[in-house]
């Protein structure tokens, strides 16, 4: 491969065309944004990747030496293809691993992409928040996950936008610990059957919240 970074974003372009729409239309969920759109990621490339193997050197040249995908990512290829087409990617990539011993550390290229997509959709969330009206709309909503916004402070961000983003953080979590309370609070037969929609939902939200969406 001639280029990698060539490669790279045109991997980025594929998969993340739009990056404001996609956050725009992310922030309308009950969850953190930049895990949905995360989410969508390794769907679309493996829904592709069966299709594109023969065609695209450089996507084969990128997997091979990559030894393949994570394990968690391996698993999501198997759960959506053929045997046909897992046996199609992995006779070349076991082709590699055969002549050639790993020597350094190699990363994943669903995880390399989901990184470069995350750097991309952060920073267009923290530039957001430069407007007055998009920091009183977030303050509002959601927030990110508790791994999104570690990520989200070791960026060089203006003071006010840091202040803002741990107050708003802090709110969020604040009343979404007040909903899991609620939903234990109402845990008799009596009372199940009084829970607000968000207590209802409260569980699920919390692991959301400190572990961001399954498998991002």
């Amino acid at each position: 491969m001639d280029d990698p970074q060539t490669f790279w974003r045109s991997e980025l372009q594929r998969f993340l065309p739009d990056p404001p729409r996609a956050l725009q239309e992310a922030l309308e969920y009950v969850c953190c944004p930049i895990c949905q759109v995360l989410t969508r990621l390794p769907v679309e490339y493996f829904c592709l990747l069966p299709g594109r193997w023969p065609e695209e050197p450089d996507l084969r040249a990128v997997v091979t030496a990559a030894g393949g995908f994570c394990n968690p990512h391996s698993w999501r290829l198997m759960s959506m293809q053929s045997n046909v087409a897992v046996a199609v990617v992995f006779a070349d990539v076991l082709a590699g691993l055969a002549e050639h011993a790993p020597e350094t550390e190699t990363i994943c290229p669903v995880c390399y992409l989901e990184r470069m997509a995350s750097d991309v959709l952060l920073r267009l969330f923290v530039g957001r928040l430069e407007d007055d009206a998009e920091r009183e709309r977030t303050g509002t909503l959601f927030g990110l996950c508790y791994p999104h916004w570690r990520a989200v402070l070791r960026m060089k961000l203006p003071a006010p936008v840091r202040q803002f983003i741990l107050d708003a953080q802090i709110a969020a979590t604040a009343r979404l610990r007040q909903q899991v309370q609620g939903f234990l609070d109402k845990s008799t037969i009596e009372l199940k059957w009084t829970r607000t929609r968000d207590e209802s939902r409260a569980p699920r939200r919390a692991l959301l919240k400190a572990a961001g969406n399954e498998g991002v």
